[in-house]
C-alpha cells in the first residue's frame, strides 16, 4: 500500500491530541447558533463574526474557543480569521488597560497571532507609547514562551500595525510619508536588530492593506509591487519590505502561480527567496478558505527555477499552519507534504519550522513522528529542528 495515503489518519491520530488542549467541542447552543449563521447567505460572515465578538466581550478565551468552532464549520473563514483574532485583540486591552478578567493562553496564537497584532494596535491608538508596548511584549513572551515560542515576533509585528493607522492625511498620496512615522519608531526599539525588524514588517504589511483603500491615493505600480523596497536605506526595513508586500501582491493577483511570477522576478535578486517564501505562505490561506487540494497547489511551486522551489515549499506549508484551523493546524500540511513528491522535503522541513515557532514541545514532537511515518529521514530532519541540531551530513 502507498504510505502516503495512510498519512492523513495516522496524522489525525498522532496530532489529534494536541487539540484536546486547546480546542472545546461546541455547546448545544453554540452549535446551533452557528447553523443558523451558516444559512445566512451573504450575511453569513457577519452573522459570524458577532458570534465569535459576543463571546469575545465575555471572554476572551470563550471568544477563542467560538472562533475556532466557527472554522471546524466554514472552511471560508480562514479567509477572514486573521482579521476577527486582530478584533479579540482589540477587546483583550480593554481588559488589560482596565485590569479586570485579563489573562494569556496558547489560543493567541490561533490565526497567525492576529490577536496579538490587534492588541498593539488598541494600546498605541489610546495612547500608550513604545515603552510600555515593550514591556507588554517582553512579558507576554516570557509567559508564553514554552507553549508558543513565536509570541515575541508577534508582538513587535503588532507594534508595527499599530503605528500605521493613516489619520495624518498629509501623508495620503505620498508613500514614504505614509510609512515614515512608524519606520522611525522601530528603529527607536534599541539594539535588538530583529525587534525592529519585526515592528517595520508590521509597518509595510498595514501598507500592502493601504493600498487597496482609494482614499489614502497612495501610487503603485503593479507590474512592480516590489519598488517601495528598493527605495529603502535601512539593511532590516528593506528586508521588513520584502517580507510583507505579499499582504499586497497575494490579494492583487489571480491565481497563486501569478504572485509567484511576481515574486520571483523581482529586480534584486538576493531577496526573491524571501519574497517567495512568504507569498507562499499569505496564498495557503487561500487554498484553505477555498477547501482546494493543497498538494496540488503546492505543485504551483514547481514553475519555478531549481532554487526558488525549495523555499516556495517551505513557505506554503508554513501557511496552512500559520493560518490553519485552530487547534488541527497540522493535519493538512503533513498529509499534504506527504503527497508532494520531489517538494515533500522541502514540504515538511516548512512544516517542522513551524511546529518549533508555534507549539509545545509534545505537539512537536507528533509532528516529527508523524514525518518518520512517512520516511525516516523526515523524521531525523524534524528532530534536528525542533532540538535546534545542525541538519545530518
Amino acid at each position: 500500500m502507498n504510505r502516503t495515503l495512510l498519512i492523513p489518519a495516522v496524522v489525525a491520530s498522532l496530532i489529534g491530541a494536541a487539540s484536546v488542549f486547546y480546542f472545546h467541542s461546541p455547546s448545544d447552543a453554540s452549535a446551533q447558533e452557528i447553523e443558523v449563521c451558516l444559512e445566512k447567505g451573504a450575511q453569513k460572515e457577519q452573522c459570524l463574526n458577532d458570534l465569535i465578538e459576543r463571546a469575545g466581550k465575555e471572554n476572551i478565551d470563550a471568544g477563542l474557543d467560538m472562533l475556532a468552532q466557527v472554522y471546524t464549520r466554514d472552511q471560508e473563514f480562514a479567509n477572514s480569521c486573521h482579521g476577527t483574532t486582530h478584533t479579540l485583540g482589540e477587546f483583550a486591552y480593554d481588559d488589560f488597560k482596565n485590569e479586570t478578567n485579563f489573562s494569556l493562553s496558547p489560543k493567541t496564537a490561533y490565526c497567525g497571532f492576529g490577536f496579538f497584532h490587534g492588541f498593539m494596535e488598541a494600546l498605541l491608538a489610546e495612547g500608550g507609547d513604545i515603552g510600555e508596548a515593550r514591556r507588554f511584549c517582553d512579558w507576554a513572551d516570557g509567559d508564553l514562551h514554552d507553549a508558543t515560542a513565536g509570541v515575541s515576533v508577534a508582538c513587535y509585528h503588532g507594534i508595527g500595525h499599530g503605528i500605521v493607522d493613516g489619520s495624518d492625511t498629509a501623508t495620503w498620496g505620498d508613500v514614504d510619508a505614509f510609512i515614515a512615522p512608524g519606520l522611525k519608531l522601530c528603529d527607536t526599539l534599541g539594539d535588538n536588530l530583529e525587534h525592529k525588524t519585526r515592528c517595520a514588517s508590521g509597518v509595510f504589511n498595514s501598507l500592502g492593506g493601504a493600498f487597496f483603500e482609494p482614499k489614502y491615493r497612495l501610487p503603485l505600480d503593479n507590474s512592480d509591487p516590489y519598488a517601495i523596497c528598493r527605495t529603502q536605506k535601512l539593511e532590516y526595513q528593506k528586508k521588513a519590505c520584502y517580507d510583507q508586500m505579499n499582504s499586497y501582491v497575494v490579494p492583487s493577483t489571480q491565481s497563486f502561480a501569478e504572485a509567484l511570477a511576481l515574486a520571483a522576478t523581482t529586480p534584486e535578486k538576493e531577496y526573491r527567496q524571501l519574497t517567495v517564501t512568504t507569498v507562499a505562505a499569505l496564498a495557503a490561506k487561500q487554498t484553505l478558505a477555498s477547501n482546494s487540494d493543497a498538494a496540488r497547489d503546492l505543485g504551483a511551486c514547481l514553475r519555478l527555477e531549481t532554487g526558488l522551489r525549495v523555499t516556495c515549499a517551505n513557505g506554503f506549508a508554513n501557511g496552512l499552519i500559520e493560518f490553519g484551523l485552530p487547534g488541527d493546524e497540522f493535519t493538512i500540511p503533513l498529509a499534504a507534504c506527504a503527497e508532494a513528491g520531489d517538494l515533500a522535503k522541502s514540504c515538511f522541513d516548512g512544516v517542522a519550522r513551524a511546529a518549533y515557532d508555534r507549539v509545545d514541545r509534545a505537539t512537536q514532537e507528533r509532528v516529527c513522528l508523524a514525518m518518520r511515518t512517512v520516511d525516516e529521514r523526515f523524521g531525523r530532519m524534524c528532530d534536528n529542528i525542533i532540538n535546534n541540531r545542525a541538519p545530518d551530513a
